[in-house]
């Protein structure tokens, strides 16, 4: 139906609870089974409660971590000085992993906050990639230009 081979990465979406890994236990068997059949790649989660973050940032089945980063803290599961941490700890077991809410949906607009969280995030060395909401192709340039200079500065 995808007209592909294999499926790059799976989440599970959205887990709040602490005990997510036992209350997802059979989604998880089910993308593992798929992975060990080569339909995907890998699996992962995104997490939407610190809880939550800190089971999927101990737990070697989370091979990708979704999770809520920015300077400033609007919209993520805890504070970035509690945050950072536990993504230390998943990079350094080998997740990949993926920041979003950088500009804490939209909280963090000036020109220069946008460009403080891009830095704190990107220059971390606990995020493999990041996710941000555009509206416009305006943003797609701006970000890429943005992401260009921190980068190789």
């Amino acid at each position: 139906e995808l007209g592909t081979d294999y499926i790059d990465i799976v989440l599970i979406h959205c887990m709040v609870s602490g005990n997510w890994l036992e209350d997802e236990k059979k989604h998880r068997d089910n993308l593992s089974e798929a992975k060990q059949k080569g339909i995907i790649k890998t699996h992962g989660v995104s997490c939407h409660s610190f809880k939550a973050f800190k089971a999927a940032a101990g737990s070697d089945w989370v091979e990708v971590l979704l999770a809520r980063i920015n300077h400033k803290g609007p919209y993520m599961d805890e504070s970035p000085d509690k945050v950072m941490p536990i993504l230390k700890q998943a990079h350094d077991r080998g997740a990949g992993v993926i920041g979003m809410k950088v500009y804490g949906c939209g909280k963090l607009s000036t020109a220069a906050e946008r460009q403080k969280s891009l830095e704190y995030v990107l220059r971390s060395g606990n995020v493999d990639a990041i996710t941000i909401g555009i509206e416009s192709s305006d943003q797609v340039d701006e970000n890429i230009a943005l992401v260009t200079k921190i980068l190789k500065s």
